[in-house]
């Protein structure tokens, strides 16, 4: 007797058999689809792990030190202290500064922009809390006996008048002489003076707490010395500079004065104002403030007796001293 399968039957085995069968292309992709979706899903767990493990050793390393803690424990004399609590912090440690005030005059001339400064600053308050010293440089023999006989006059302020000219070095210079005006470092001149490497007399005579007033009536030699005072960083411990830019004489002035005031922002100081020396002197004859000073705050170098004045920004500490100091 033959035995035969059903229809149904045959079918329903046939479709088992191909559902078993992994060697088909269309189950080949269900296998390489599930590898992939474990394999993404395992690399997200890792993933989430590293991160969360990294973040944890950025803040074990964050976490202060059992000393630290200490310390400002101290300061404080609290245990809610942090780190942006400055305040706490300055009313106990005040910040280091100096009871001195130096103005130094390169290219003193007469003397008179040294009375002016006297005339137009003293009742300010870091003048009136600070010792003031002035301290000159004069390479012109006329103008050096002008200067030297005109501060003698006065000693409540003490004052050091120096024959010599401000300079990139120690040596004797060319150096022009024209009957006390005009005088300037000249090459093709016969006569010599000798010059100090000014930046490198900041560096060995003055401390960041000491407020520096630089005042620049050089004649052309600001350029190569403010150049020099940035690649030696004597320019940071100035506070103030006024400086008469010399009228430019040469294709390379302007570009290298634009780039030397581009450098003073590096070190933190910038441009204020210019003014007309003519005006200043006729202000100070008629005994007024200097706010009756005219200043202009364009930029643009118009011509050689233009002063141009710059200050350094002033640090958090000082700028937080003066708030407690209104508080008060």
């Amino acid at each position: 007797m033959e035995f035969r399968i059903p229809m149904y039957s045959q079918y329903n085995h046939l479709r088992t058999k191909k559902s078993l069968d992994t060697s088909t292309p269309s189950s080949r992709s269900f296998l390489l689809n599930a590898l992939l979706t474990l394999g993404i899903f395992i690399y997200v767990l890792s993933a989430i792990n590293f991160f969360r493990c990294e973040d944890e050793m950025i803040f074990t390393q964050m976490k202060p030190s059992l000393s630290q803690i200490n310390s400002m424990k101290k300061i404080s004399g609290s245990e809610k202290t942090f780190y942006y609590d400055y305040e706490r912090y300055l009313q106990i440690n005040k910040t280091q500064t100096s009871d001195q005030f130096y103005y130094i005059d390169l290219g003193c001339f007469d003397g008179r922009d040294i009375e002016q400064f006297i005339h137009f600053h003293s009742e300010e308050e870091i003048l009136q809390t600070r010792n003031l010293t002035i301290i000159t440089f004069e390479p012109d023999p006329i103008n050096y006996a002008t200067c030297k006989s005109k501060q003698e006059q006065s000693t409540s302020i003490p004052k050091t008048i120096h024959n010599l000219a401000a300079w990139t070095k120690n040596d004797r210079v060319q150096y022009a002489i024209e009957r006390g005006e005009k005088s300037r470092i000249d090459q093709n001149s016969t006569s010599y003076v000798h010059a100090i490497d000014f930046s490198q007399w900041l560096l060995k005579n003055f401390k960041p707490e000491n407020y520096l007033y630089i005042k620049f009536t050089v004649d052309g030699a600001e350029i190569a010395i403010l150049e020099k005072m940035i690649a030696d960083r004597s320019l940071a411990l100035v506070d103030y500079l006024e400086i008469e830019w010399t009228f430019p004489t040469s294709a390379d002035f302007e570009p290298r004065r634009v780039s030397i005031e581009g450098m003073f922002d590096n070190f933190g100081i910038d441009y204020l104002y210019m003014i007309d020396p003519s005006d200043t002197e006729r202000v100070y004859r008629t005994n007024e403030s200097y706010t009756a000073v005219h200043k202009d705050h364009g930029w643009k170098l118009n011509t050689s007796s233009i002063r141009f004045h710059y200050q350094a920004r002033k640090e958090v500490a000082t700028l937080l001293h003066e708030r407690l100091k209104r508080r008060r």
